[in-house]
C-alpha cells in the first residue's frame, strides 16, 4: 500500500503566527488562574516542602552510593537508606494531598472560566457567529480553558523539580568542580537544542490549531447531517472533502515532526558524545588523584540528572508557550474587535404593548447585496401579521431583525417597539417580549421536558402538558415510553421535522412572550395538524402580536394584516380580499397554490 502522504509542507505563517506571544496573554487571565487563593497558598506550602527534599534526596542517595567504595559501614548505609526512605515517603505523601487540593482547585477553576467562555459565546452577535466554525468556540471553551487552569500547577510541579537539580548540582560542584564545568557544559548544549526544538513546535502548534478548526467543525456537521449525507449517497464525496483538508494538514504535521525529530536526534547524540567527555575527564581526574572512586561512581549514575534538569526547563518553557498559545486564543473570545457583542440599550419593558414599526429599513447581510432596501411597514398589536412572497425576497430577515438576531446600521432608518427605538432597549426587554420560532428550530440533546423548560425552567408538568395539547402533539408524546422525559437526541433526530416543529412552538408558547414570530414554523406539518396549530396561534392574538411568515397562502388568509414582499420591499399590504383585488403578484401565488393543490388532490 502507498503512503497517502510522503512529502511535508512548508506553512506560509503569517506576521501574526511569527510575532512571539507577550506573557501578558496569560496575566489577563489571573483571575481563572488563581480563583480559589487559599487552596493555591496551601498548594505552595506543601510543593515549597517537597522542593527542599527533591533537593536533599538525590545527595543522601549519592551519599549512601559512597559508603560502598569508602569501605562498607553498615551502621552508616542502614542510616542513609532509612533517611532516603523516610524521604522518599514524606515526598509521595505530600505529593497525594498537593494532587487532590489541586484536583478540586482545576475543576473549579475550569467550570468558572468556561462559564464565563459559554456567557461570552452566547452574547456575541449573530453577524460573527455566522462567520465562524463552531470549532472555533468549542475548542477555546474545552482544550484551550482546560490548558490554562492547569498551568500554575504544571509549572509549580516542574520548578520544585528542577530546583531539586539545581541542589544537586551544587553538590557535585562541591566534589570537583571541572567535574561541575563539563556538566554545565552539557546543561547548555542539551538546553539549547532542544529550546530550538520547542520554538518551532510552538510556532507550528499556533498554525495548526487555526487551520484545524474548520476540519474540526466539517467532521461535527458529518455527523450531524449524517442522514442527509446517506440520503443522496454522498458518504464516499464528504469522506475524500474531509480527508482531503486533513491531509493538507497533516502535511504541516509531518514537517513539525520531521523538525523536531532530527532536533531531538542531535540532543541526543551530543549527550553521549558529552556523557564520554564527562566519563573521560572523570577517569583523567581519578588516575591523577584528584578524585575518589566514590565521586567517579557518583557522578556516572546520576549524569542523567544533567539532562533530566535541561528537560524540565525546556518542559517548563514548552508548557509555557503552549499555554500563552491557549491564553492568546481564550483572550481572543474576549476581544469585542474579533467578535462583537450584541448591542443593547438602557430602556427597560416590564410589559409591552407589542406595536412594531420599521421606517425607511435598509439592510444586507454583506455590503454587497441588499436585503431589504429602503422598507416600512407597521405591526399592530393583538393582531395576526402575515408576511408573504418568492423565496429570497427578505421575509425571514425582517423577522430576525424584529427578533434583534441582528443590528441595524447607523443611518439605516429605525425599528420600534411600542414607540422606541429597539437599539435602546435592553437585553431583557428584547429576548423576553419577542420569540422566534423557525422553519428549521433546534432541539437539545436532552429530553423533551427538559428542552421545554429552557424556555420557563420552573414550569409545571402540567403547564408543559397544556402547551403540548396547543401544539397538537401531547398524544405522540404520551404514546413514548418515558413520556415527556424521552430523549430525542441531538437537535431532536429521533422526530421528524414535523415533530420538532411542534415541540418548538410549545416551548415558545410555554414562554408566553408578548410578541411571537413564526417564520415558516409550521411547513413541516401536514394540513389537518397545520390547521390545528394555526388555530391555536391565531387565538393567541387576543393577548399577543403574532407575526408570521409563510408560503403557503392557505395558512395566512384569515389574517388580520397580510404584507407582500417582493425584492426587499414592500409590494403590496392588506387583508386577503384586499391583496387579490388589488395585487396581482399576490393573486397569481393564491391562484398557482390553488392550482397545485387540486392537482394533488387528484393524484391522489
Amino acid at each position: 500500500m502507498k503512503f497517502i502522504i510522503s512529502k511535508s509542507k512548508k506553512p506560509n505563517f503569517s506576521k501574526e503566527e511569527k510575532k512571539r506571544i507577550k506573557f501578558s496573554e496569560l496575566t489577563k487571565l489571573n483571575k481563572y488562574m488563581f480563583n480559589f487563593k487559599w487552596q493555591f497558598a496551601c498548594i505552595v506550602c506543601l510543593l515549597l516542602c517537597m522542593t527542599v527534599l527533591a533537593v536533599f534526596m538525590p545527595i543522601y542517595s549519592a551519599r549512601l552510593l559512597a559508603t560502598f567504595t569508602d569501605g562498607l559501614d553498615s551502621r552508616a548505609t542502614l542510616f542513609l537508606a532509612g533517611i532516603v526512605c523516610v524521604f522518599g515517603i514524606i515526598y509521595q505523601c505530600l505529593d497525594c494531598i498537593a494532587s487532590i487540593l489541586w484536583n478540586n482547585v482545576s475543576i473549579n477553576s475550569a467550570i468558572v472560566i468556561r462559564k464565563d467562555l459559554i456567557s461570552r459565546v452566547n452574547s456575541i452577535s449573530q453577524s460573527s457567529i455566522d462567520n465562524s466554525n463552531t470549532a472555533t468556540f468549542t475548542s477555546r471553551i474545552y482544550s484551550d480553558a482546560e490548558m490554562v487552569t492547569n498551568y500554575p500547577l504544571r509549572m509549580t510541579d516542574f520548578l520544585t523539580t528542577a530546583i531539586g537539580h539545581i541542589g544537586f548540582f551544587t553538590y557535585i560542584a562541591s566534589l570537583n568542580i571541572w567535574v561541575s564545568l563539563v556538566q554545565i557544559a552539557i546543561f547548555v548544549v542539551t538546553l539549547t537544542i532542544q529550546w530550538l526544538r520547542v520554538n518551532n513546535r510552538t510556532k507550528y502548534n499556533r498554525f495548526l490549531k487555526k487551520i484545524n478548526e474548520p476540519i474540526q467543525s466539517l467532521q461535527t456537521e458529518n455527523i450531524r447531517g449524517i442522514k442527509d449525507i446517506r440520503g443522496i449517497n454522498a458518504n464516499e464525496n464528504i469522506e475524500n472533502t474531509i480527508i482531503d483538508r486533513k491531509i493538507e494538514v497533516l502535511s504541516y504535521e509531518m514537517r513539525k515532526s520531521h523538525i523536531n525529530t532530527g532536533l531531538r536526534t542531535l540532543a541526543s547524540i551530543s549527550i553521549y558524545l558529552l556523557n564520554f567527555v564527562l566519563l573521560a575527564v572523570c577517569v583523567f581526574l581519578f588516575t591523577h588523584g584528584q578524585i575518589v572512586l566514590a565521586t567517579v561512581l557518583i557522578v556516572y549514575n546520576f549524569r542523567n540528572n544533567i539532562n533530566n534538569f535541561a528537560n524540565y526547563i525546556i518542559n517548563i518553557k514548552e508548557l509555557t508557550n503552549e499555554t500563552l498559545v491557549s491564553a492568546e486564543r481564550v483572550n481572543e473570545l474576549f476581544d469585542e474587535t474579533k467578535y462583537p457583542s450584541e448591542k443593547f440599550g438602557d430602556v427597560h419593558f416590564s410589559k409591552c404593548k407589542g406595536d412594531i414599526k420599521f421606517d425607511h429599513v435598509t439592510f444586507a447581510y454583506n455590503e454587497n447585496k441588499i436585503v431589504l432596501d429602503d422598507i416600512g411597514f407597521e405591526i399592530p398589536h393583538n393582531k395576526v401579521t402575515s408576511f408573504v412572497g418568492p423565496s429570497g425576497s427578505g421575509k425571514s430577515t425582517i423577522a430576525s431583525l424584529i427578533a434583534k438576531l441582528y443590528s441595524l446600521k447607523e443611518g439605516n432608518g429605525t425599528i420600534t417597539l411600542d414607540g422606541v427605538d429597539v437599539n435602546n432597549l435592553d437585553r431583557d426587554s428584547i429576548r423576553n417580549g419577542i420569540s422566534i420560532i423557525s422553519q428549521s428550530p433546534y432541539l437539545f440533546n436532552l429530553t423533551i421536558a427538559e428542552n421545554l423548560r429552557l424556555a420557563k425552567p420552573e414550569a409545571t408538568d402540567l403547564e408543559l402538558e397544556k402547551v403540548l395539547k396547543q401544539a397538537d402533539i401531547l398524544e405522540f408524546i404520551n404514546s413514548l415510553p418515558q413520556g415527556i422525559n424521552s430523549k430525542i437526541g441531538e437537535n431532536g433526530v429521533k422526530l421528524s421535522g414535523g415533530q420538532r416543529q411542534r415541540i418548538a412552538i410549545a416551548r415558545a408558547l410555554l414562554k408566553n412572550s408578548k410578541v411571537m414570530l413564526f417564520d415558516e414554523a409550521t411547513s413541516a406539518l401536514d394540513n389537518v395538524t397545520q390547521n390545528n396549530v394555526k388555530d391555536t396561534i391565531f387565538k393567541l392574538a387576543k393577548n399577543h402580536t403574532i407575526v408570521t411568515i409563510a408560503h403557503r397562502l392557505s395558512t395566512v388568509i384569515d389574517s388580520d394584516k397580510i404584507i407582500y414582499i417582493d425584492g426587499g420591499k414592500v409590494a403590496a399590504e392588506g387583508t386577503h380580499k384586499n391583496l387579490m383585488e388589488t395585487c396581482t403578484q399576490y393573486h397569481d401565488m393564491y391562484d398557482e397554490e390553488d392550482i397545485n393543490e387540486d392537482s394533488n388532490a387528484k393524484s391522489e
